[in-house]
């Protein structure tokens, strides 16, 4: 039908979704043909320059689809230019990115538009690591900074720093490979586990952390007896900062969203709610959208629900919780337009109250580069959609923040 009508109008809603070029979505829309295109979006920048580009070119496809060699020389790094030089060309691509975006963006920002929206207040909270995580990570970062593993994958090895960083439960430290392998023996005789060669069983239990394993102790008959002590659960820095926070919470009337991006977390911050009584809701993508609305529509019924744990990205778009005024994000994100996202699921129209965003840093970790990436990006949306020019050009801050939205941070 798209193809055949010529609208008047055509209004892309989370325009944002349309940085890529290349993907099949942004295809399809850009074939509609329509007089005016309008585009909302609260993030329009949230990698690189490059996204600018994309939403342009779909905004005005008469006037820039053409184009796209020059954008792309306009919004790209220059990778060949001297060390010395890269700072001051980058400054004036920033400056000549907005002088070309100026005419076509029109921006609001929440406090012009919700005058009477209480105050959100946000904190960084650095976490030290338990001491037996503390020696785990820097062994795991040896190893990562070594090269040890002949399979070395960086972004394996980041994501193992990132599990540790958050518990140690979500990697395999405490179940040691001569136990795994009396698991697979014992879970081959079981009538309920569908796999009956210990050899297979062995190799698929073998990648699973000390949660996942402690998670089927408790699900098969023939573990029974393995499971790990309620205490390992609270042996993270992170869960320990959770620990002392919720009680005053609770008896100051608050209710929390609890976001995490990974499912491995969510499943030990349950079994943590479970372990000291908490009554709590959940929402991530397994969650059907018949299910979801129901968890929406209890929270904000129930006040007898303190948390609401949620998947940053599932949990993060187009739904309303503003029963709560307490957001805690467990682990950011790379993309830091993706937690702003999740903490707008309360500080948004019809709170009453003030709302406080808490963001749990594990200190001396990796999470602290992932800070660094996600401030260079928010730093550099702010250098595009300001309305001064600078006046000077901060060669050091300009360099990195560009190198930070790339991605293309080293470690030292």
């Amino acid at each position: 039908m798209f193809r055949v009508v010529d609208f008047n109008y055509v209004i892309f809603d989370e325009a944002h979704y349309l940085k890529n070029m290349k993907n099949q979505r942004y295809e399809n829309l850009y074939r509609i043909v329509a007089t005016h295109r309008i585009l909302l979006t609260g993030t329009p920048l949230q990698n690189n320059l490059l996204e600018l580009m994309s939403l342009l070119v779909i905004l005005m496809p008469d006037m820039f689809s053409e184009k796209t060699e020059y954008l792309k020389r306009v919004f790209s790094k220059n990778s060949k230019l001297p060390i010395e030089e890269a700072p001051l060309f980058e400054q004036e691509q920033v400056q000549r990115a907005k002088r070309i975006m100026k005419p076509f963006i029109l921006r609001r920002l929440k406090s012009e538009v919700l005058s009477k929206l209480p105050q959100k207040t946000s904190t960084l909270v650095y976490c030290e690591l338990e001491e037996n995580q503390a020696l785990k990570y820097t062994e795991m970062f040896s190893d990562f900074k070594e090269g040890k593993d002949q399979h070395f994958n960086y972004g394996f090895y980041m994501m193992q720093l990132r599990r540790m960083a958050n518990h140690p439960l979500a990697c395999r430290y405490i179940y040691e490979d001569e136990q795994v392998k009396k698991f697979a023996q014992l879970l081959a005789n079981d009538f309920s586990y569908k796999e009956k060669d210990a050899s297979k069983i062995f190799e698929d239990l073998i990648f699973k952390s000390d949660h996942e394993l402690h998670t089927m102790c408790n699900s098969y008959k023939s573990l029974q007896g393995y499971q790990l002590p309620d205490s390992v659960l609270v042996k993270s820095g992170k869960m320990r900062k959770l620990d002392a926070l919720l009680p005053k919470l609770k008896n100051d009337g608050h209710r929390i969203l609890l976001f995490s991006q990974f499912v491995f977390m969510l499943d030990i911050l349950e079994d943590y709610m479970n372990i000291r009584g908490y009554k709590f809701l959940r929402l991530d993508g397994q969650t059907s959208v018949c299910e979801r609305q129901d968890l929406i529509d209890t929270f904000n019924t129930d006040s007898s629900i303190l948390v609401f744990l949620l998947s940053t990205k599932a949990g993060g778009l187009g739904i309303n919780l503003t029963a709560a005024d307490t957001v805690i994000i467990h682990d950011i994100d790379y993309n830091p337009y993706n937690d702003k996202q999740a903490e707008d699921r309360c500080h948004r129209m019809g709170q009453t109250r003030p709302v406080t965003v808490m963001r749990f840093i594990g200190k001396g970790t990796v999470e602290e580069a992932i800070l660094k990436v996600a401030e260079g990006k928010l730093h550099l949306e702010k250098q595009l959609t300001s309305n001064k020019e600078s006046e000077e050009a901060n060669s050091k801050t300009i360099l990195q923040l560009l190198r930070n939205s790339l991605a293309e941070q080293q470690s030292s």
